[in-house]
């Protein structure tokens, strides 16, 4: 009997996940628009430095992510990192201490994802325009080809709901799935021989913000096998949002100036990046099934259904897989 073909679009941890579980049962394609895998668990060599651009860290909290935390820290594709973290909020800024264990990819953090896409074939660099609902099939178009198609028995969607939608092109009642939206994030990388401290002089790692422009700022050398001299921003989403079609530069020159006037810290910048999908606009909005379901053999994964999260990528993953 033949397997049945199933796509998974979006290379990210929810569609890897998804493709670890149907593997074996299916005529499996993987496809991801990006030059990699890893979606917003990314980084790499920028200038001739690893930085992580995107997710910056992650934590586990059920069983099943422990697990695969604890072979891939085995096989040396992540490592603990335990930071030493700062809060700033209107007062200044402070120590804070916390009992979380944090885990990195090794050298960088889509590792991790390279550790879950082992034994996978993933398509890059190609880009789905259209998903139709053809009878028993699901006919899928390219942006790249538009007058080639490909049919499949059942499909995963494992990209941010924005481009779900566009894909789909009312096909489906998706009320419901607005409440599922993300919000951007800007981020900057770069250089700096200085060093943030507490309000007892002891340098910091990594900072959460209070403050605007920035939710988090941090000493990327901090990471194992990064550069001791790098750094990374994240500006908060209401920043993003207003300066959303901004052009790189004027982003950069405001962060980099904020930083020198909040914290009277100087950066050179390397890389600036629009992450226009960045999170789910509400964390604690969380599916059921931890995924949105569109008919038996189609649903739309990813961690905005699972409360944001790393985590919530692999359960809404894994949840996805499981149905199809």
């Amino acid at each position: 009997m033949a397997k049945p073909k199933i796509a998974i679009i979006g290379a990210g941890l929810s569609g890897l996940s998804a493709a670890r579980i149907l593997s074996q049962i299916a005529d499996l394609t993987i496809i991801e628009k990006s030059n990699g895998i890893g979606g917003r668990v990314s980084g790499g060599r920028i200038g001739g430095t690893r930085f992580d651009i995107g997710a910056q860290y992650f934590t586990a909290r059920s069983s099943s992510f422990l697990k695969i935390i604890k072979n891939a820290k085995h096989y040396g594709f992540i490592e603990e990192w335990s930071p030493r973290l700062g809060k700033l909020k209107s007062s200044g800024l402070t120590r804070s201490y916390d009992k979380i264990r944090r885990y990195i990819g090794v050298p960088y953090m889509n590792r991790f994802c390279h550790y879950m896409a082992q034994n996978l074939s993933v398509k890059t660099q190609v880009k789905v325009s259209h998903v139709d609902v053809c009878s028993q099939k699901f006919k899928l178009r390219f942006e790249q080809h538009p007058g080639i198609s490909e049919y499949y028995d059942a499909v995963i969607l494992s990209v941010p709901v924005e481009q779900a939608l566009s894909m789909l092109c009312g096909q489906f009642d998706l009320k419901k799935i607005n409440k599922f939206e993300t919000k951007p994030t800007w981020t900057i990388a770069g250089y700096s021989g200085q060093q943030i401290k507490d309000e007892f002089s002891v340098p910091l790692d990594a900072i959460f913000s209070d403050i605007e422009p920035f939710s988090w700022v941090c000493r990327e050398g901090s990471k194992i096998k990064r550069n001791p001299m790098s750094w990374c921003i994240h500006a908060t989403p209401q920043f993003s949002t207003e300066f959303l079609e901004a052009s790189s530069a004027e982003v950069s020159a405001i962060l980099v100036s904020k930083l020198k006037e909040i914290l009277g810290f100087s950066m050179n910048p390397i890389k600036v990046h629009r992450w226009r999908y960045a999170r789910p606009k509400k964390t604690d909005l969380v599916m059921d099934d931890l995924m949105y379901t569109l008919s038996e053999r189609f649903v739309i994964c990813g961690d905005t259904f699972a409360g944001g999260r790393i985590e919530g990528a692999y359960l809404s993953g894994i949840a996805a897989g499981a149905k199809i």
